[in-house]
């Protein structure tokens, strides 16, 4: 048996709308001041801005997305858009 170690590349964002970012891969707020909109209530916050952006989605049809965020607050957000033409769901607070 053999171990296979895969790296994860992060893609750093600011001055973005979370909206906008449909493209599967996964992305990093690394400051808390950032300029970013479409963020959970919660860390909307000038200084909870610093997060891990996990985004899995169907690029082809533009149908189907789903956001994961990981607050470097310790939160953890959830939203989807689920069918073409739709927008994202509201944030919904995993932990």
């Amino acid at each position: 048996m053999k171990e296979n170690k895969t790296k994860i590349s992060f893609t750093p964002i600011s001055n973005v709308n979370l909206d906008n970012i449909k493209e599967s891969g996964y992305y990093i707020s690394p400051s808390w001041g950032n300029n970013i909109s479409g963020l959970p209530s919660e860390i909307n916050g000038y200084s909870d801005k610093a997060f891990y952006l996990q985004v899995f989605a169907l690029n082809d049809i533009n149908s189907y997305c789903q956001q994961i965020l990981y607050s470097f607050k310790g939160k953890i957000f959830y939203r989807t858009i689920t069918g073409a033409g739709s927008s994202f769901s509201n944030w919904i607070k995993i932990v």
